[in-house]
């Protein structure tokens, strides 16, 4: 993982799209019938991940860059839940796409407590 000083905007961003590529990539692999609600579910949590990001870097106000990590941070928590009950579920193992997660998650905080 990054250190610190390396986790810039444009790192961030380039994870958080690697992420997004890697859950829908995720999501097409799962069977049809019985995952269809977790997929979308999945699908949907990282589906503006990409323009929270980009908020919390752009926006003109504290509160409105504030508002964009904590909608960052929910939807990484909700992507993860699911990808949790997939895992426990046995239907599809998770591991690695957690661990990007977990490590994007990291990498928020790092840049979070740089600032």
């Amino acid at each position: 993982m990054e250190t610190t000083m390396q986790i810039t905007e444009e790192v961030l961003k380039s994870e958080s799209s690697s992420l997004v590529e890697s859950v829908n990539n995720f999501t097409r692999e799962l069977p049809k019938s019985d995952l269809s609600e977790l997929a979308i579910r999945l699908k949907t949590s990282v589906n503006g991940m990409t323009s929270h990001l980009e908020s919390s870097f752009t926006g003109t106000r504290k509160i409105d860059k504030i508002r964009s990590w904590i909608k960052l941070s929910i939807a990484l928590k909700e992507c993860r839940d699911t990808l949790d009950l997939i895992s426990k579920l046995k239907y599809a193992n998770t591991n690695e796409l957690m661990v990007k997660v977990d490590n994007f998650n990291q990498m928020l905080i790092a840049r979070h407590q740089d600032r």
